[in-house]
């Protein structure tokens, strides 16, 4: 018993039901119970004691005091209060942002071979200019089964393969020349230029796809590498103006030789 009367009197688990506590009072267990709170805020008062004879006769130990001798009550510890802040964890430290690369204006981005692309073009519709449209206009006007007919379509259909042969030719010839303008700026120092596949673009939409996406790498890098950009946007709309102007041309030719031939009587219509 002396190792029980060592802890004070309070409230205690029950060691024969857990789930309650049971009044410990200082020496012996009580009758007293009530339900576990897990959070008591402050011990209840001692309850009176059990009135005792004057001359109490010593009670033969049981095997529950036995018990409770042999293992003392633990202490049932309220939960500490929450902080309303949430502890800090640690944090692992974070790598700094990698510093921007620097602008390397030194470095030339001009080489022949995309003012080559930018240009190349030009050379396929050069030859457009060399076809007789007026002779293909009146041909269209003739009987179609007019030998003079029939061989000027000839002719212009194998210009138009022409033309198209020489389309094909200059796009595969631009292939060539942004390969080699992609090694040249990696020789030069540039980090990942636009890569060069980017150019077979130039068979469903434009070479622009090119042009413009290695002037945005370049930009970023030197600070520079805009030029070809603008001289392929001159040369698309001057393109496009071109194309306006020669078929208002066509236009005005296809009235006028209308007019020549609402105006014939008789003969040969068209006839010079």
């Amino acid at each position: 018993m002396t190792d029980a009367q060592q802890f004070p009197p309070g409230w205690y688990a029950d060691p024969d039901n857990p789930s309650v506590h049971r009044w410990w009072n200082g020496t012996a267990w009580t009758e007293a119970r009530q339900p576990a709170n897990p959070a008591p805020a402050a011990a209840p008062a001692q309850p009176a004691a059990p009135a005792q004879p004057a001359n109490p006769a010593p009670a033969a130990p049981t095997n529950s005091a036995q018990a409770n001798a042999a293992y003392p009550p633990y202490q049932q510890q309220a939960p500490a209060a929450y902080s309303s802040a949430p502890a800090a964890y640690p944090s692992y430290p974070s790598a700094a942002p990698a510093a921007p690369a620097p602008v390397r204006r030194d470095i030339p981005t001009d080489t022949p071979w995309i003012w080559l692309i930018v240009f190349l073009p030009l050379v396929g519709v050069v030859p457009v200019f060399f076809l007789d449209w007026n002779g293909l206009l009146r041909a269209a006007a003739l009987d179609p089964s007019g030998s003079a007919s029939a061989e000027w379509v000839a002719s212009f259909a194998g210009a138009s393969l022409l033309l198209t042969l020489l389309g094909y030719a200059v796009i595969a010839a631009q292939i060539v020349f942004a390969y080699l303008d992609w090694r040249a700026l990696r020789a030069r120092g540039i980090d990942k230029p636009f890569h060069w596949a980017w150019i077979f673009f130039a068979l469903v939409i434009s070479n622009g796809v090119y042009v413009i996406g290695r002037g945005v790498v370049l930009r970023r890098q030197t600070g520079k590498g805009l030029g070809p950009v603008w001289a392929w946007i001159a040369v698309s709309v001057g393109g496009l103006i071109l194309g306006v102007v020669f078929a208002a041309y066509l236009l005005n030719e296809l009235f006028a030789l209308a007019a020549v031939y609402d105006s014939s009587i008789g003969g040969s219509p068209l006839a010079p």
